[in-house]
């Protein structure tokens, strides 16, 4: 969140579905207030939206679940969405707010003459295309696929939160594939019998394709895409799984042998052993 310098101060409501930080920058002392919202996690930290920010004194920070002040549908742009939350916040905080910026989905935002966009994020998002030092580059390639954004480093930042603030033991998603294979920790395994087509031809021959992540059919025309790896093998005992591999960022990982099964939560992926080949999830 990048703040020009201005002579008017701020009052900003800020809303997450996920756990974050939001990383401040700029002429942060126009900030008078900061409402720090997000979905109330009651597993473990009851009653804790688990947001962090970056530059902000703890004494100007609030922190509220995103359905108590009007932010729960923020990241909507249909006009009734937008107009509940702008309603919502009129009447918490006494007046209309002045801007409202809502996206499903941005790296960066830029408070500047009475505007709120979000021009910074295609900068930051070209810096993280670049792999980091100590990291493997086909599996940062697959990470930014899905998080343009990349990574943020607040080693030397000042965070406060309503939740503990601690450092990754093992980076999310495919950010900690991509750093623990350059570690020699996982490895990614390509070409088994759950990602190879093989397609006849007319001469009576075959060809057969390997690395395919998923068949999608446009417009009746059939795309395959590539993908870095059909799944994950962990060679080397690591604390904890990445978290956040739902979805879209799920894969196969497999347990090598001789190697003891993380802690944490794998998501969606699936788990086998490489010892017995049985699912362990």
């Amino acid at each position: 969140m990048q703040v020009d310098k201005g002579t008017e101060k701020l009052y900003i409501v800020v809303s997450a579905a996920t756990p974050l930080i939001w990383d401040f920058q700029g002429d942060t002392s126009r900030i008078s207030q900061l409402v720090l919202a997000g979905s109330v996690h009651t597993q473990g930290l009851t009653g804790s939206v688990r947001i962090g920010a970056a530059n902000i004194s703890a004494d100007k920070i609030l922190y509220r679940d995103h359905t108590a002040c009007g932010m729960r549908h923020a990241s909507s742009t249909k006009p009734e969405s937008v107009e509940l939350s702008l309603s919502a916040l009129d009447k918490l905080i006494g007046r209309r707010p002045d801007l409202l910026y809502n996206n499903y989905k941005v790296s960066g935002l830029h408070i500047f003459a009475g505007r709120i966009n979000d021009d910074i994020s295609k900068g930051i998002e070209t810096r993280q295309k670049k792999t980091p030092q100590g990291f493997d580059p086909a599996l940062w390639a697959k990470h930014i696929t899905h998080m343009s954004g990349g990574i943020a480093d607040f080693t030397n930042k000042k965070v406060v939160s309503d939740a503990p603030v601690t450092a990754y033991e093992v980076l999310p998603k495919w950010a900690g594939f991509a750093k623990l294979a350059f570690e020699g920790a996982v490895i990614p395994v390509r070409g088994n019998a759950r990602n190879m087509v093989t397609i006849p031809r007319a001469d009576g021959q075959s060809v057969s394709l390997e690395g395919i992540e998923k068949i999608v059919v446009n417009r009746n025309t059939p795309q395959i895409n590539f993908g870095t790896s059909s799944a994950i093998k962990i060679v080397k005992h690591i604390p904890y799984y990445p978290s956040g591999l739902h979805g879209g960022y799920a894969t196969t990982i497999i347990i090598g042998k001789g190697v003891e099964t993380p802690k944490g939560d794998a998501g969606h992926s699936k788990i086998i052993s490489e010892e017995t080949g049985e699912a362990i999830k």
